[in-house]
Parts: structure tokens; C-alpha cells; sequence
């Protein structure tokens, strides 16, 4: 088990414990802070990110911004990935198409699963999708990762 899903299943336990698990992850990679991302699931090879909808994260239109959706998308890939990824491997994006199926007009949630994944290959296509509150897609990424021996 992997050290993200340790700490997320020990800090989970206790009242505000998910709370600080979201604010380390969110330090850890500053750029992405700004979505305050909420995980809502973590296993070994899968992860769920929420982002409440703000007008930090809008563009123009008073969506949710492209970015600011794939921005979520690399976020709960890695750290999908991280939870699976042997210790001898090591990742590295260096790629991604993105579809954007409609606007986000309400919060998001983006779902990544990495559990039958071969990590002993030179590259991968991750697949993220990102729902809307009701349910419904609105961004697909595949997300393209250099995989190699650390």
C-alpha cells in the first residue's frame, strides 16, 4: 500500500483528518492549491478529486475554467498513479489529448483508475474523466506518461 493511501486511510479516521490530508496534498504541488481540491476517494490504482465551484476557478463565461479541469485531471492521475506505480519505476507526463464535452456550470469530480495498468512499459495513456455534479462527462483525457527505472 502505497503512503498517500496509508495517511488518507489513517487521517480519514478522525474528524477534520480528510481536511488535512487535502491541505498537505494541496502544498505539495502549490500550483494546483488554488483548486482546493477535495479527495473523496483513494485506493491502491484509483482516485476521486472534487473542486467546488468558485468563481476562482470560472473563466469569462462563469464556468469552470479548462484549465482549471485539467489541472484536475493531471492531479488525480498522479495521484492515482503514485499509489500503484512500482518503487523502482518512475513517471514523467509528457503528453495529453483532452475533449471538453460541455461547459461545467457546477462542481466537478474527476475520476482516474490505475489498477491494470503494465508499469513496465516505456509509455502510457492514462484516461481521467471529469463529471459534473449531475453526473454527466464533461471534460475525457488521456494523459501520456514516460514510464523508467529509477
Amino acid at each position: 500500500m502505497s503512503n498517500y493511501v496509508e495517511l488518507y486511510k489513517r487521517l480519514s479516521k478522525f474528524p477534520g483528518g480528510a481536511s488535512i490530508f487535502n491541505i498537505a496534498l494541496a502544498r505539495k504541488s502549490p500550483y494546483v492549491s488554488q483548486l482546493k481540491p477535495k479527495v473523496s476517494a483513494l485506493r491502491e490504482g484509483y482516485a476521486q478529486v472534487d473542486v467546488a465551484n468558485r468563481r476562482a476557478v470560472h473563466n469569462h463565461l462563469g464556468t469552470v475554467d479548462s484549465n482549471a479541469l485539467f489541472t484536475l485531471s493531471q492531479l488525480v492521475m498522479g495521484l492515482a498513479l503514485e499509489t500503484v506505480i512500482p518503487k523502482d519505476r518512475r513517471w514523467i507526463p509528457v503528453g495529453a489529448e483532452l475533449e471538453y464535452l460541455k461547459l461545467a456550470k457546477s462542481s466537478v469530480s474527476a475520476v482516474c483508475d490505475c489498477s491494470r495498468l503494465d508499469f513496465y512499459q516505456d509509455k502510457l495513456n492514462i484516461d481521467v474523466v471529469v463529471r459534473d455534479s449531475n453526473g454527466e462527462e464533461v471534460q475525457k483525457a488521456i494523459v501520456k506518461v514516460h514510464l523508467s527505472s529509477k
